[in-house]
């Protein structure tokens, strides 16, 4: 695959390009133009384009722009043919320059955007971007790391060499994570914030059961209670409960007052609601 600007002796001004390697070549010609004359050839991306002026300021394209897939290192020379088997022919260049050459730079690098989440959620998708612009070639590859930079603490990476990936977290806290990318020259890296948000204290479940009724000279119950937490706050991670009687025309006494499942004996006769209740310390 080439590109090739240049001046002929019949045809003209030529733009001569060939797509892929082994492929034919094509060319723009433009007649009535002779040497002495400016010529180059100008190279965006994968984009190749000729162009002729009389003057040297003053260019004039040849033909087209040509896709033409090539690496980021190209041989660039000069070129003279006769077009006839066994005949030579010399030119004489002038004012010859190469502009626009590549120096590496470092990669550019994103991590994505800060995040929040809140416990039991202890994973995050990591939304990150690399570009680069392919040297020094070779190698023309740039590799990527996530690594932990700050935190209280582990976290582990679904893929820690993907730039989009997953982070899990052990525990709550502020994590500075950091995504870095290496083309084997100049290396880069930017940085995103996680804040892993505490478990909320939820206040107990209770249940006191089923309501009941007894005939006397039957005065007592069995309270089958039900209390179930989420074991904050930790310290103490414990919950304590209390039955009382909240109304009712005599006393209660309990088997157990701290005990979900206990007794209750009534003096007399009437209605009573006795409360199940609660503690973790912090809610009930």
């Amino acid at each position: 695959a080439n590109g090739m600007m240049g001046i002929t002796g019949t045809n003209g001004s030529r733009f001569h390009y060939r797509l892929t390697t082994g492929g034919s070549t094509s060319a723009s010609t433009t007649a009535g133009i002779t040497a002495p004359y400016w010529v180059k050839v100008v190279r965006a991306g994968n984009v190749l384009s000729g162009f002729k002026s009389d003057n040297g300021v003053d260019w004039v394209q040849q033909g087209a722009d040509q896709t033409i897939v090539m690496s980021t290192n190209v041989y660039i020379g000069m070129a003279v043919c006769s077009h006839s088997d066994g005949v030579l022919c010399t030119a004489e260049f002038d004012s010859v320059s190469v502009s626009g050459v590549g120096t590496n730079q470092a990669p550019s690098v994103d991590a994505g955007t800060d995040q929040q989440i809140t416990l039991p959620d202890d994973d995050v998708d990591l939304d990150g971007t690399v570009s680069d612009d392919g040297l020094p070639d070779p190698p023309a590859t740039v590799t990527q790391t996530w690594t932990k930079e700050s935190g209280p603490g582990t976290v582990n990476f679904g893929n820690e060499n993907a730039v989009d990936t997953t982070a899990t977290f052990s525990t709550d806290g502020v994590y500075v994570l950091r995504l870095t990318a290496d083309d084997s020259d100049l290396n880069a890296y930017d940085e995103v914030t996680i804040t892993v948000n505490a478990i909320a204290n939820q206040a107990p479940s209770v249940d006191a059961g089923s309501n009941q009724q007894i005939t006397l000279p039957d005065d007592d119950v069995n309270l089958d209670g039900t209390v179930t937490d989420d074991g904050l706050p930790s310290p103490p991670a414990t919950v304590t409960q209390t039955w009382t009687k909240e109304s009712g025309p005599g006393t209660v006494s309990f088997g157990n007052e701290n005990a979900v499942d206990t007794t209750a004996t009534f003096s007399t006769d009437g209605v009573y609601v006795l409360r199940l209740t609660a503690d973790d310390s912090a809610l009930q």
